[in-house]
């Protein structure tokens, strides 16, 4: 397994140069886990080079015969700094760690004691150029041969600066605080108010809010962890949003990108109803009919006298999206309207049968496997018209599915000696 290990090091770093110590170093990574704590911190390289060094862990079994503290840059061995620890030495050089218990030299009570440092950085073997380089603290089995490819080693991270010769121990970076994002969608008529939490609050940035993989509003600043914006003029249908959060300072918050909203603008969830309010006015001897629902306003035109009746028409529109498996059956939408009530004016009370109302559905020519209901026409007869449930049209995912763009021809045609007034009723549509 060692052999492996070093032969793919090697195919990745090739040969890299020959040190002081006539060893060729490798890339090989032999690290273990441990913590090398030195005094001072920082320093001039032309100096005594440190006071103290310690190491938290000790030596393995097979790298105890004898110990070293070099310097490395980029994964090359610069030169050694000390001299080489053995288990023989003496108690007053403080604990090479080659007993496998933690290591700690120091220069008390001996100020030139060389196995803590035995030279100025400056005067190591390759000069150390400006930026990063590691101070390794060495394990070697054999103490008079050491094999800086496979030896052990623990290793402490230090910076360079070659035009003022002066050292330091790195500081470590400390990792951005991770954010997370929810989002919520509603829609009222055709806008659609989206609105992301962000946490923690404190994280300062902006959301975007995409619509599939295209952006619908950028640069929407998040406040006391929320950021929300409104989207005008949103087409029918099933609409899907992520947020992204875009942290300000990228080095303190990470972004985060939220799970998916869905919500339906404009169109009947099956199961489900929706009252449409219908509303009438007739006029002394013949005026002006309008037919208004909660999906749409349906202009009737103005209401004629012919063949005894009041005659007055409109379209009504419903949209069906079909979103289910194959194998989901078939889907109905229905109508039915209460009687008209005369609102204005209110006395005397006066009505129309819902009996008086009929229609012509209709599919859009673009709808796969969608059909239209029969027509039905105005009745004076008891459960004509749509005064009875009656069918405007029916689907099924297993003949195409999707959208369904239905509407119906609405045709009124009240008793001739209808009161003037304005009249109400309900027409309701429901989904099954």
């Amino acid at each position: 397994m060692k052999m492996n290990k070093k032969i793919a090091s090697l195919a990745v770093a090739g040969a890299l140069i020959l040190s002081g110590l006539g060893a060729v170093q490798s890339a090989q990574a032999e690290e273990i886990p441990g913590i090398i704590t030195i005094t001072p911190t920082s320093g001039s390289a032309n100096g005594v080079f440190l006071q103290s060094i310690a190491a938290s862990v000790g030596a393995p079994v097979g790298f105890r015969g004898g110990g070293t503290t070099a310097a490395f840059q980029n994964g090359v061995l610069m030169g050694q700094v000390s001299l080489t620890r053995t288990p023989a030495m003496p108690a007053t050089a403080g604990t090479s760690g080659l007993d496998g218990n933690p290591a700690l030299l120091t220069r008390v009570p001996t100020v030139t004691n060389g196995n803590v440092s035995n030279r100025a950085l400056s005067a190591i073997a390759n000069p150390l150029a400006t930026g990063p380089f590691e101070l390794r603290f060495y394990y070697h089995a054999v103490s008079f041969d050491f094999d800086y490819a496979v030896d052990k080693w623990i290793s402490l991270p230090m910076t360079f600066n070659a035009v003022t010769q002066t050292w330091a121990v790195a500081t470590p970076a400390v990792p951005a605080t991770g954010t997370t994002t929810s989002l919520t969608a509603s829609a009222t008529g055709s806008d659609v108010t989206v609105t992301a939490t962000v946490t923690p609050t404190a994280a300062a940035g902006t959301v975007t809010f995409l619509e599939g993989v295209t952006p619908v509003a950028t640069g929407i600043a998040v406040v006391a962890g929320v950021a929300s914006t409104v989207l005008a003029g949103v087409l029918d249908g099933t609409r899907t949003y992520t947020a992204q959060f875009v942290p300000t300072d990228p080095a303190l918050f990470t972004g985060s990108t939220s799970l998916t909203a869905t919500v339906q603008v404009g169109s009947i969830t099956a199961p489900g109803s929706s009252p449409s309010n219908i509303t009438v006015i007739v006029p002394t001897g013949a005026g002006n009919l309008f037919l208004t629902s909660s999906s749409a306003s349906v202009a009737l035109g103005t209401a004629t006298l012919g063949g005894g009746t009041l005659n007055a028409s409109g379209t009504l529109s419903a949209v069906v999206t079909d979103q289910r498996q194959i194998g989901a059956g078939t889907w109905n939408l229905t109508g039915l309207v209460s009687n008209f009530t005369r609102t204005v004016p209110a006395s005397p009370a006066a009505t129309i049968a819902g009996t008086y109302l009929g229609w012509t559905p209709s599919v859009a020519t673009n709808t796969i496997g969608s059909t239209a209901g029969g027509a039905v026409a105005p009745s004076a007869a008891t459960g004509g018209g749509l005064a009875s449930s009656r069918n405007l049209a029916s689907g099924s995912p297993d003949l195409g599915g999707g959208v369904t763009n239905a509407s119906a021809l609405l045709a009124l045609a009240a008793p001739g000696n209808t009161a003037a007034g304005t009249y109400s009723a309900t027409l309701t549509l429901t989904l099954i």
